[in-house]
């Protein structure tokens, strides 16, 4: 898993302060590139959804504000 991975990582990080927060400015820049290629997939999909389905798409993915990994705000 890529985010435990990344975990990890932070949590092993070596280095001085200024060295590990680069470290962490890195694996961010990592979390925002995979966030960019999402986006994309999202937008080619969300194009060719009929209009009804766009919209279970828009409240579906409102609701998962606030949740980890789509799971019921409060689950574990």
């Amino acid at each position: 898993d890529a985010m435990q991975s990344m975990r990890t990582t932070l949590f092993e990080a070596k280095g001085n302060a200024p060295e590990r927060m680069e470290q962490r400015t890195q694996l961010m820049q990592a979390r925002v590139a995979g966030m960019e290629t999402m986006t994309a997939a999202m937008k080619t999909l969300y194009a060719e959804l009929s209009p009804g389905q766009q919209a279970i798409l828009n409240q579906q993915f409102g609701a998962m504000r606030g949740t980890r990994r789509g799971a019921p705000a409060g689950a574990q």
